[in-house]
């Protein structure tokens, strides 16, 4: 009966969708991957639950095994698919959409668990579908996103390949990277950096770490892509660029781009960038919390093929590869045992910044 329920449900919702799909194609998207994964649950979990119920004893009642699990085993399967390194179900690979948490980075077990379990009553539930939809027309996002501050994000066919296996992708530097805009390519750099920076959490070398979206804080607009707490050092202002090619690094406003085929695409730099986000982030700390823990801003180049070259002039703040990083954050620094940062340092830094998330909002030429 569940799985009936869902199948004119999840009709309409992807014909609704279909017919925004010139002016909301993502939206599009998302339906088409349901539609799609839905269609294989269907297939799938009825002999799944026949199997299951074979095994156990006669004195359990059909009805309610096939109730139970037909309510947990679907979120379950998914939700396995959302937190491994594909980041996304059967139906999202197909259409190139990944999953990812607040921090930009994959979600546990835990979140994809909650996040597709009430997506799935609202499939097989018409009341609570309601109540989705009302969601997603006024605060822009589905209800199973708002409970874990979760988003999905469109993905290149590069991205969405590549983007579980960071390391296989780091030694393969012939892949041709293709973007549909430089939007796209700064998100995936954007994730490069921060998976490594999971990876480097895993190993004990920082704290802990996280990214932001839009942030105001005295009346100015400012993101990080990422920052990291290292113990004994202080706290890192990462800024991500998906730079190609050959950098020339330096102290001027632009910075020399040299593209494969010879051609330079100069590019600003972005320290000038990173000095206004690290002096705001300063600011936002001191309003509420110590003034003396030590900001590094560091500019990261997360491109794997990228080289960069020297100049006379330095540029105003570290620029490092992905592979310089944990090199960098472990032997670079001389700890002093006064910069310690507790778990509690941590929860209180992430919830400064998710309270100052804001949209952006443009009231003077200092948003321009």
């Amino acid at each position: 009966m569940l799985f009936e329920q869902s199948i004119p449900i999840t009709l309409v919702v992807a014909i609704v969708a279909l017919l925004y799909w010139r002016s909301n194609p993502f939206l599009g998207r998302r339906a088409l991957a349901l539609g799609i994964d839905v269609a294989l649950m269907l297939a799938v979990l009825p002999a799944a639950v026949h199997f299951l119920s074979s095994l156990l004893p006669p004195n359990i009642i059909a009805f309610e095994l096939y109730l139970v699990l037909g309510i947990t085993l679907p979120p379950a399967i998914w939700a396995l698919f959302e937190s491994s390194d594909f980041r996304a179900t059967p139906g999202k690979l197909l259409v190139k959409i990944a999953v990812s948490n607040r921090r930009r980075t994959k979600p546990s077990f835990v979140e994809a668990f909650i996040r597709n379990l009430v997506k799935w009553l609202s499939i097989t539930n018409w009341p609570l579908l309601l109540v989705n939809i009302a969601f997603y027309h006024f605060k822009g996002k589905a209800l199973h996103e708002l409970l874990i501050n979760s988003s999905s994000f469109q993905l290149s066919e590069g991205m969405a390949r590549k983007l579980g296996d960071t390391k296989v992708y780091l030694a393969d530097h012939s892949v041709n990277l293709q973007f549909e805009d430089h939007e796209q390519a700064g998100l995936y750099g954007e994730t490069l950096l921060l998976k490594e920076l999971e990876r480097l959490k895993s190993k004990g070398i920082i704290l802990d770490y996280g990214s932001t979206k839009n942030m105001v804080f005295e009346h100015k607009n400012f993101e990080m892509d990422a920052y990291a707490l290292v113990q004994g050092v202080g706290i890192f202002v990462l800024e991500a660029k998906f730079y190609s090619g050959k950098v020339y690094l330096s102290h001027l406003d632009m910075w020399d781009n040299i593209k494969a085929d010879g051609s330079n695409a100069p590019k600003q730099n972005p320290c000038l960038q990173l000095e206004r986000t690290a002096s705001l982030f300063r600011d936002l700390l001191d309003s509420k919390y110590r003034p003396d823990w030590p900001i590094y801003p560091v500019v990261m180049l997360t491109h794997p093929g990228v080289e960069m070259a020297s100049s006379d002039s330095p540029p105003q703040y570290p620029v490092l590869t992905l592979p310089m990083l944990e090199d960098q954050l472990r032997d670079s620094f001389a700890p002093d045992q006064q910069i310690a940062f507790t778990t509690r340092d941590c929860e209180e830094i992430r919830a400064l910044l998710l309270e100052h998330e804001k949209a952006y909002v443009d009231r003077s030429p200092e948003f321009a």
